[in-house]
């Protein structure tokens, strides 16, 4: 999402650095959950979804930057950095005009109006019996995740003993059990059988008050996935200096990701 320029000018040689890019970034909020056990192995959750576009610009002389989001009706509650012309938007909603400041800035914020039918990429198995043995289960759909996190909130009158991951790390505090997975590739990981995914094991502990967990929460980002179907439609760069010969000028894409957060009840 760069190009390089350089051109000759009567005082000699000059060079520059043009790059504008855009990191646009889908929040699968809380609280989603599955009261019903024999739905809890659903990949399928409904949300309101939120949505965040970073930009980072580095661009010389008066850049004006045209970006073009649909379907507006899709966009609720927008927030705005100041560079951004409110007219242009009440006049065409979905269209951001704006001057960019040099630098990294948040361009826009917004809502989903509506809930949003998501399918996860990874299911989620988790139980727990009488005893007090759990078991949670994560089994990938195909997708590369990241900063694949599993909480288990805990109290007081828990303890917690034989606590056995199929991988990563895992910390335990008076207040939670953390579960920790390292970058995962769709291959690694395996839960019996051939079938790839991850597992933890372990027992609760507790006297005759013991007030057993009642909800798991997960949370993963997975690259290039955009849970939101407010897409970016172009980008058009004007003022720079630099010809804006090709598609959408010196911009040259955008980075897309999606931060998930589910709640399973146990």
């Amino acid at each position: 999402m760069a190009t390089d320029i350089c051109k000759t000018q009567d005082t000699g040689i000059v060079r520059g650095y043009y790059r504008i890019s855009f990191r646009y970034i889908i929040l699968v909020p809380p609280p989603i959950s599955n009261p019903d056990p024999d739905k809890s192995k659903s990949k399928q959750i409904s949300a309101v979804l939120s949505g965040v576009i970073e930009c980072t610009s580095r661009l010389s002389l008066t850049p004006d930057v045209t970006l073009a989001l649909g379907p507006a009706n899709a966009i609720s509650a927008p927030s705005f950095h100041p560079c951004v012309r409110i007219s242009r938007w009440s006049k065409s909603p979905g269209t951001l005009s704006f001057i960019p400041p040099d630098g990294l800035f948040t361009l826009l914020e917004y809502d989903t109006p509506d809930l949003n039918t998501v399918d996860i990429p990874i299911r989620i198995d988790a139980k727990l019996d009488e005893t007090g043995e759990f078991e949670v289960r994560l089994t990938p759909g195909g997708k590369k995740l990241d900063e694949i996190t599993v909480i288990i909130p805990l109290n007081a009158t828990i303890g917690v003993m034989n606590t056995r991951p199929s991988r990563g790390e895992f910390v335990t505090t008076s207040h939670m059990l953390t579960w920790t997975i390292p970058n995962d590739k769709t291959s690694a990981g395996m839960l019996g059988a051939g079938r790839p995914g991850y597992a933890l094991k372990g027992q609760f502990t507790g006297g005759e008050d013991v007030i057993w967990p009642s909800d798991v929460v997960v949370r993963f980002a997975c690259q290039g996935w955009l849970a939101s179907s407010v897409t970016i439609g172009g980008v058009r760069v004007t003022g720079t200096g630099v010809p804006d010969t090709s598609k959408g000028g010196i911009y040259k894409g955008v980075k897309g990701m999606t931060n998930v957060e589910v709640i399973v009840r146990l």
